[in-house]
């Protein structure tokens, strides 16, 4: 399986939210644990950062980011990358069993839990072909899907001299915090536009839109659905529908 590691998000370090979110909806999830962005790491982060977190400011508004959910849940989200055109991702997962589609392409990525090692299969929905792969010492419960690592955001963000909160709106019929960030030139003026709204429940982002400073749309993703509480029996796929090879 091709890793992609177990580096969060950092919407606030020099915009590593311009890198991140521009990846291709159709990754492979790693199977690195995910684990939330420690106060040591957020404080390397904005080491990076051309942009300072501001010197003075309240610790309540630190956001509380939840990863309880990402053990069971299903989703779907939109993705647009300027050049890329637009494309909506579905995700689920559950006990043993993991899987992502891309609508646009119909590659599916399905990981399945076995004795001490996964399943992985890549599969073309369209064909009826894939692949499989055994990867060992990893499991499904560690796996970081694409949705995990596209919406980790730095739980600094408010609090950062370049980012302002813009409102309240709803994402996915959720409640969430829209924010601004700014990104500036050398002469002081604005470089590029992040709008990022953070989901008030759980804390992940669940829209971000990327705009250069004349308006040009570089990026957009938006969550369109999601649910907890899902059953194994809806995550899981027949196999015997695919002429399968090994990897």
């Amino acid at each position: 399986m091709r890793r992609i590691g177990p580096i969060l998000l950092s919407l606030l370090a020099a915009f590593v939210l311009i890198a991140g979110c521009a990846r291709r909806p159709g990754r492979q999830p790693s199977t690195t644990p995910y684990a939330p962005v420690t106060e040591a790491e957020a404080e390397s982060a904005a080491e990076l950062s051309t942009e300072d977190r501001a010197p003075d400011y309240d610790p309540s508004a630190v956001l509380d980011v939840a990863t309880s959910w990402q053990q069971n849940y299903a989703l779907s989200y939109s993705f647009y990358r300027d050049g890329d055109g637009e494309s909506v991702v579905m995700e689920a997962k559950c006990g043993d069993y993991y899987q992502a589609m891309d609508q646009m392409t119909g590659i599916i990525t399905y990981l399945t839990q076995e004795d001490g090692y996964v399943m992985e299969y890549m599969l073309d929905n369209n064909a009826g072909i894939g692949t499989q792969t055994i990867v060992t010492d990893s499991t499904v419960a560690n796996a970081n899907s694409g949705f995990v690592q596209l919406s980790a955001c730095d739980p600094y963000l408010p609090v950062y001299a370049n980012v302002e909160k813009a409102g309240t709106d709803y994402v996915a019929k959720r409640d969430a915090t829209r924010y601004k960030q700014t990104q500036l030139d050398e002469a002081g003026d604005p470089q590029r536009i992040a709008y990022i709204w953070i989901d008030d429940e759980y804390g992940f982002v669940s829209r971000c839109e990327l705009y250069e400073a004349d308006g040009t749309l570089l990026l957009r993703w938006e969550l369109q659905s999601f649910t907890t509480g899902v059953q194994e029996d809806s995550v899981r796929l027949d196999l015997n529908k695919f002429k399968l090879t090994n990897q």
